[in-house]
């Protein structure tokens, strides 16, 4: 938990910018910019004119510019309209739910915003592929999903996504992990290959910090560096402060629900 007086746990302290750029490096080449870039260009006029069935499908044809080689194309799908939530990523069924009203706004926004989910959908399948039993316990993804990350474990000295799968998963157990058996509340750490578990308080929040930092907050952070590649013309807005600001508002009492935006 994150606490005044007290030091910032080591699986809460902010990834450096250079494993970010490290690890977008890998993702994106000249060519899927380009690719990226004549396809928004050639959208944008007529975006306003689509029904929302033609702007999911249109979103997501992006996948195979940027990440058909790196993780398992989720399901595009609209959804009722939803005030909190532009759009979701649902592991269970590898989906991507939007929100009917959110598809509204103008393409980048929009686009951002299946980046953000994009990018849950990769670090969930690259904590599967680092702990594959431990991530579907947590996940449950598809079978098929399983399958695919089995076929290709992650290599353990592959220090930069090994990173990201490791924050990611601790992230979601952290939030997820309720009442075990023996009605104590346990949080997670990951030591060389396995889940490590201890004792917590549920009310203190350290699932929640966890969570933020771990998985929304990163995720945040690539959609942000990925948009400044892309279009590097657009003022991208957040949805999650970052990861110093977000502390520096919980060390001032700042409960997570509200430290978060």
């Amino acid at each position: 938990m994150i606490q005044k007086g007290k030091p910032i746990p080591t699986d809460l302290i902010p990834i450096e910018d250079w494993v970010y750029e490290n690890f977008l490096n890998q993702v994106f080449n000249s060519q899927s910019l380009n690719s990226a870039r004549h396809k928004i260009s050639s959208i944008l006029p007529e975006w306003n004119y689509l029904d929302n069935h033609s702007k999911v499908k249109y979103l997501d044809s992006f996948h195979e510019t940027f990440f058909t080689k790196f993780f398992p194309k989720p399901v595009c799908k609209l959804t009722f309209s939803r005030v909190r939530f532009a759009a979701t990523f649902h592991a269970n069924d590898w989906c991507m739910q939007f929100s009917e009203n959110a598809l509204s706004h103008n393409f980048e926004p929009i686009f951002a915003v299946w980046l953000h989910e994009s990018y849950h959908a990769f670090l969930h399948f690259l904590s599967l592929r680092l702990l594959t039993e431990d991530s579907t316990e947590i996940l449950n993804p598809p079978q098929a999903v399983i399958q695919i990350a089995t076929k290709y474990p992650l290599a353990k000295n592959d220090l930069v996504p090994v990173t990201f799968a490791k924050r990611n998963l601790i992230g979601m157990l952290d939030r997820s992990l309720g009442q075990n058996s023996g009605g104590k509340y346990i949080t997670a750490r990951i030591g060389n290959e396995t889940i490590n578990h201890s004792n917590a308080n549920p009310m203190t929040g350290i699932g929640w910090d966890s969570y933020y930092l771990n998985v929304e907050i990163i995720v945040e952070n690539l959609t942000e560096a990925s948009m400044k590649k892309i279009l590097p013309q657009y003022r991208y807005k957040r949805s999650y402060v970052n990861s110093q600001e977000y502390i520096k508002r919980r060390l001032n009492g700042i409960a997570p629900a509200y430290a978060n935006h």
